[in-house]
C-alpha cells in the first residue's frame, strides 16, 4: 500500500484541465503566482505530478495570495496528488517515481 505523503485531503479524481481551468481564478494573483500557476500546469501536460505539486506549494507560500486563490492552489495540489496516487495505484512508474521524488523532497 502506498502511504500518503501527507499533502493534502482526498477529493475527487479530475482530469488535467479541470485542473487547469483554475487558472482563470488566478487572473488577479500577482504575477509569481501566476507564473507558479503556469509551471505547475506545464509540468501535468506530462504527468509531471512532483514539479506541479512542489511548484503550488512554492506558490501558496508566496505573499500576498488571497484565501480565494489559496483555495484554488489547494483544491489544484488534491486533483494532482489523487490522480498521482491512482496512477500509482496501477503501477504507473511515472506516478510511484513522483510520490519518491515528493517525499525525499520534504525529508530535507
Amino acid at each position: 500500500m502506498l502511504l500518503a505523503v501527507g499533502l493534502v485531503a482526498v477529493a475527487g479524481i479530475g482530469c488535467n484541465k479541470s485542473v487547469s481551468s483554475g487558472g482563470s481564478a488566478l487572473q488577479s494573483a500577482s504575477p509569481e503566482v501566476r507564473k507558479g500557476w503556469d509551471a505547475a500546469m506545464a509540468a501535468m501536460n506530462t504527468n509531471g505530478y512532483a514539479v506541479a505539486i512542489m511548484e503550488l506549494q512554492k506558490i501558496r507560500q508566496l505573499p500576498g495570495v488571497s484565501a480565494a486563490h489559496g483555495k484554488v492552489i489547494d483544491d489544484a495540489s488534491t486533483k494532482i496528488s489523487d490522480q498521482m496516487y491512482a496512477a500509482a495505484n496501477k503501477d504507473d512508474p511515472k506516478a510511484k517515481a513522483a510520490i519518491e521524488d515528493l517525499r525525499n523532497a520534504w525529508k530535507r
